[in-house]
């Protein structure tokens, strides 16, 4: 998915990526819907496509396989993970959604926010909600997987799981293990996010 031909800037990012942005009429200026993209969004388009890339890395007989067009499918993983990173770059890894500071995936630190409503204002620059956090951070370990399989890009493979673990502590951190029927897999209850109090579990 990609909106190379249509060429929509980003409402909060000022920007054109390879992802489709929502032009939901709930996001609106003057009426009118105002591209725009969060987290849970695109990591639901990046996530398959990262995991294809993960897939051919770490399954020999895809590793070698050719296509009908006597493509290698190493080499799709390759454009996979090239396509992928475009937008982490420049947009999930942006300082705009990630903060550099705490390595947290933040709602868009900026006031436009505000204009169109996706969070209540308090929450802009804060921590995202867990599902936005892990669902990205699952995006990033695909990747990172795929980096160390491929024995390439060692110290971008790092940074993505330096960010997925600050990701995972911080849901740790919020969370509670629940032990009240003595299960063997002991389920973890949290809220929403870190500053709602509506149980999740």
């Amino acid at each position: 998915r990609n909106d190379r031909l249509d060429k929509l800037i980003l409402y909060i990012d000022n920007a054109t990526l390879p992802v489709w942005p929502s032009l939901h009429q709930k996001w609106s200026i003057n009426n009118k819907p105002a591209p725009f993209t969060n987290l849970l969004m695109t990591a639901n388009i990046l996530q398959p496509i990262a995991y294809a890339a993960w897939l051919i890395a770490h399954e020999p007989s895809l590793t070698s396989t050719i296509d009908n067009n006597d493509q290698p499918y190493i080499d799709a993983a390759q454009r996979f993970l090239t396509e992928t990173e475009i937008t982490l770059k420049h947009y999930a890894l942006s300082p705009l959604w990630l903060n550099p500071n705490t390595q947290l995936f933040q709602h868009a630190n900026t006031r436009r926010m505000t204009h169109i409503d996706e969070v209540p204002s308090h929450k802009i620059g804060k921590p995202v909600s867990f599902n936005r956090a892990l669902s990205m951070a699952s995006v990033l370990h695909y990747v990172a997987a795929s980096h160390r399989q491929l024995k390439q890009n060692d110290t971008l493979a790092s940074q993505y799981e330096h960010i997925i673990r600050q990701q995972l502590s911080f849901f740790e951190q919020h969370s509670q293990i629940n032990d009240k029927n003595n299960h063997l897999n002991k389920p973890r209850i949290w809220n929403f996010d870190a500053n709602q109090h509506q149980e999740t579990q």
